[in-house]
């Protein structure tokens, strides 16, 4: 609408100065008259007044969340959907607690994007990846993703990868640790573990501070136990899997 108002207005200033720049005509002048017919000059159409640029259609994206990630409206992901809200106001967020690692979860999703509905993004377990993309119930995001995928670690960047191409953006990830009892170190007479801390010195350690009810060393079972004993695996040059993932390698 300005640009427009702009044009005619100058339109206006240019008649007038066309109007004010024209001899004036002499009285004893006299008019030609032409010897023929004037040929009419084509008339230019009038043109169309610009249309306004439509306001986007509002919509509503209903995202599924590990209940653990939205408990409080403080919360990072309530945060995160309230600034992309603020740029986007034609979009409502709709954020959805789901119970956090649960294979249900996953399962009520296939079972409802398969039947065409389901949320339209979710957050999932890493594992679930290439579940999801060879069914073909998640976005491939090449053509959004592929420029900025770099500004997140490799690692984290491989887990939402299937056959080369991206079906995720990282969101978090872990770091793992082990603590040892500093107390129970200096009982036994043990130095506080440094850099370059062994096998041998870790398993010397564990041995020596095994006694009664108290074990030298001990790993979450349950939940979270897979992924916490890779490490263990992968530091000793074991795999999961053959390189060609079709057989079982752990006990290598």
């Amino acid at each position: 609408m300005v640009k427009k108002m702009l044009y005619l207005n100058l339109l206006v200033v240019l008649a007038v100065l066309v109007t004010a720049c024209a001899p004036a005509a002499t009285p004893t002048e006299e008019a030609a008259i032409p010897t023929e017919a004037p040929t009419s000059a084509p008339v230019q159409p009038t043109p169309e007044p610009a249309t306004p640029t439509a306001e986007p259609e509002p919509v509503t994206l209903q995202v599924w969340v590990y209940d653990s990630f939205a408990k409080e409206a403080t919360d990072s992901i309530y945060v995160a959907a309230e600034k992309f809200q603020e740029m986007y106001p034609y979009i409502t967020v709709e954020i959805i607690p789901t119970q956090s690692g649960s294979g249900t979860f996953r399962d009520a999703y296939i079972a409802a994007a398969q039947a065409g509905g389901g949320p339209d993004a979710l957050m999932v377990d890493i594992i679930w990846t290439p579940q999801l993309a060879a069914a073909e119930l998640a976005l491939n995001l090449d053509e959004f993703a592929s420029e900025d995928i770099s500004a997140f670690f490799p690692g984290p960047v491989e887990t939402v990868m299937y056959n080369g191409s991206i079906y995720g953006i990282p969101w978090y990830t872990n770091a793992l640790a082990m603590f040892y009892n500093k107390t129970a170190f200096q009982a036994a007479g043990l130095p506080d573990p440094a850099g370059g801390w062994t096998w041998d010195e870790f398993k010397t350690a564990a041995t020596t501070l095994t006694q009664g009810d108290m074990y030298g060393f001990g790993a979450m079972a349950g939940y979270g136990g897979t992924f916490e004993w890779f490490p263990w695996l992968w530091q000793n040059g074991g795999e999961v899997l053959t390189a060609d993932n079709s057989a079982a390698a752990f006990a290598s």
